[in-house]
């Protein structure tokens, strides 16, 4: 009697599997469906290819996103002015401000757009008003799964898994606005849109491993230097477990806290807020500015190439669940080591310090400035 039982049983199990997979299936077919109607409107016949630019490409959503409300759009609420939005007054070179910093700012994580929106917003001028720009594309991610954790993987759910991941990309887009006299600001609202790589006009639903990914990605605030601050820059943080290979168990896994520091250059305009991406490794003791692309959404090339491993599998062990990010790799245009920013901002008369936004506005200058290496070994060596 048992084993008839069971035998029900587990025939309504796959029965009930079959048809949850037939579901999938039917709902993709119409999503995508949908999608491809709205990619169609949004293209109006363009071809769009690695040779499109990012206005150009701005511009083939402009139509159809003037349409959809703001709350849909990821621009939510009034436009908030610069007094009003989050500050960090120093820059969180050390650990325990680091951990304070990113403790205190996970109400400000990164928002996943909604499925069918253009991936980038068209950007909005208004002279003499308090103004949303839109989102702009600032770092594009592709996910890649962990050698390590493939092993432990089933066959056919890694090979899913690694289709999935290659076949998707996925861009951080902080929110820009322009005050009445048209100065360029960012807030700490932050959006990320996911799409197929081969179609980067419309987002598309993302898995929930996706959406906890996106989640670490939090805006800690714009940077003030000595109470003032005028919005040019913007500083985020995401957390990851940095596997060491000498290490095990527990310790093998430490987390990690960098930085993304997204910096205004000083002629960006509201018809032309440009700027540009820095990054922290090693804790926080390396700043890279990363390569400054002419369009993150169809260049093969990411920003940031992170390696992925599953902790937890559900539906009979073959979905993958609670990712987690082992391994961050930066597409890198040149690298300073934080000890010589901290050094410039420290030594030398008062007037003649810069501060980080100087740094920042003239990255290559320091980071060639020989003279500055050596006054740093020096010090290091006393």
């Amino acid at each position: 009697m048992s084993n008839t039982l069971l035998k029900v049983a587990s025939g309504i199990l796959l029965i009930a599997v079959a048809a949850m997979i037939a579901f999938g299936v039917y709902r993709e077919k119409q999503i995508r469906t949908d999608l491809q109607q709205r990619e169609a409107a949004l293209t109006d016949s363009q071809t769009i290819d690695e040779n499109t630019t990012a206005d150009e490409l701005s511009k083939l959503g402009e139509g159809a996103a003037a349409n959809i409300p703001a709350l849909a759009a990821g621009i939510i609420g009034d436009v908030p002015t610069l007094e009003t939005i989050p500050k960090v007054d120093a820059f969180p070179w050390r650990d325990a401000l680091a951990n304070r910093l990113y403790s205190n700012a996970r109400s400000r994580r990164c928002g996943m757009l909604i499925p069918g929106l253009p991936v980038r917003s068209g950007l909005q001028h208004r002279e003499g008003r308090l103004t949303t720009i839109g989102r702009i594309p600032a770092i594009s991610i592709s996910l890649e799964l962990d050698e390590s954790a493939k092993d432990k993987m089933p066959r056919i759910t890694q090979v899913q898994t690694e289709n999935y991941l290659a076949k998707h990309r996925l861009v951080i887009e902080p929110i820009l606005y322009h005050d009445r006299r048209g100065t360029v600001y960012f807030g700490t609202d932050c959006r990320a849109a996911f799409f197929e790589k081969d179609r980067p006009l419309v987002t598309v639903k993302s898995e929930a491993m996706i959406d906890q990914s996106v989640g670490n990605f939090l805006a800690l605030g714009l940077f003030q230097d000595q109470g003032e601050c005028d919005g040019r820059t913007l500083i985020m943080s995401f957390r990851y477990a940095q596997s060491d290979p000498t290490l095990t168990g527990l310790d093998a896994a430490k987390k990690t806290t960098e930085c993304l520091i997204l910096h205004l250059r000083p002629d960006a305009t509201p018809d032309n807020p440009i700027f540009d991406v820095f990054a922290t490794t090693e804790g926080r003791q390396q700043i890279h500015q990363l390569v400054r692309s002419s369009n993150l959404l169809t260049d093969p090339t990411t920003s940031i190439r992170a390696g992925v491993r599953f902790d937890r599998f559900v539906m009979m062990g073959l979905y993958p669940a609670s990712p987690v990010v082992t391994d961050v790799r930066l597409n890198t245009d040149r690298t300073m080591p934080s000890a010589k920013a901290q050094l410039l901002m420290r030594q030398g008369p008062a007037d003649d310090r810069p501060g980080l936004q100087d740094i920042l506005d003239d990255f290559a200058g320091y980071v060639a400035d020989d003279s500055i290496d050596a006054r740093l070994l020096e010090t290091f060596s006393n």
